[in-house]
């Protein structure tokens, strides 16, 4: 248990060292030479996983202990996460979150009032002023124009890296024994039942949400006329008050 305790201990230093690291990089610049120093890092963090997982815990069973909190320590330390691709996979995962991440943070639209901007000088960025937009905007068509654009020059960039990111998440997954990233990320609330348990609080909270859409959503035929088709029960997403499609922004009813 204390040899247990001091391996986890150790990689965690090391990952919390290396995560503090990676994001300082990223907050600061995400210029192709950082990403490149970035990856090296990454791939340098990926050998010591590897390392620490063939000397100690490969061949390991947990089935052979019984002190559950051996048996937890062990499972943990087990999982390697993307440290199990090649580094040739996890630089391909690498660059194409890093591209993603790009796309997303520098991604301009020109404003609904002159859609032939310059989107140097004039161009609207997420934040601040795409979000400021959605949260005060009550003109039915600049959201519209604001959400289309900004998915035009956001998400529908990152189709390819974001299948890039999938695939290899996957078989990160499965290396390590999973079946998908979707169970591997999972694993990590250590609840076998955690998919029954959120489908039961969602029936629970169900019928107040049915109930505080059909609301919104008829305020808003009073507010935006036959902009609203009254003959569907979905509500706009760009009428939501943000760029996520939840009750959290300002939704103007």
């Amino acid at each position: 248990m204390t040899f247990l305790s001091t391996e986890a201990s150790s990689i965690h230093a090391v990952n919390y060292s290396y995560l503090v690291f990676c994001n300082t990089l990223i907050r600061n610049s995400s210029t192709f030479n950082n990403f490149n120093f970035q990856n090296v890092i990454i791939l340098e963090y990926a050998k010591f996983r590897k390392e620490k997982f063939v000397e100690y815990f490969q061949n390991a069973d947990i089935n052979s202990f019984t002190d559950p909190a051996v048996k937890r320590k062990l499972k943990i330390l087990k999982d390697i996460g993307t440290a199990a691709l090649s580094d040739t996979e996890l630089t391909n995962l690498n660059a194409a979150k890093n591209r993603m991440s790009t796309i997303y943070n520098r991604a301009r639209i020109c404003p609904f009032a002159k859609q032939d901007c310059n989107l140097t000088s004039e161009g609207l960025t997420l934040d601040p002023d795409i979000e400021l937009l959605m949260a005060s905007s009550e003109n039915f068509d600049e959201m519209k124009w604001t959400w289309e654009q900004w998915h035009e020059k956001s998400g529908k960039l990152m189709r390819n890296d974001y299948k890039t990111y999938v695939d290899l998440m996957n078989k990160a997954a499965e290396a390590n024994g999973h079946d998908d990233a979707g169970v591997m990320w999972r694993e990590r609330y250590e609840d076998e039942r955690l998919i029954k348990k959120v489908d039961e609080i969602w029936e629970e909270v169900k019928p107040l949400y049915d109930e505080l859409h059909k609301y919104v959503r008829y305020q808003m035929r009073d507010l935006y006329g036959e902009k609203i088709d009254k003959k569907s029960e979905f509500i706009p997403a760009h009428l939501l008050g943000n760029m996520w499609v939840s009750f959290k922004g300002k939704i103007k009813v």
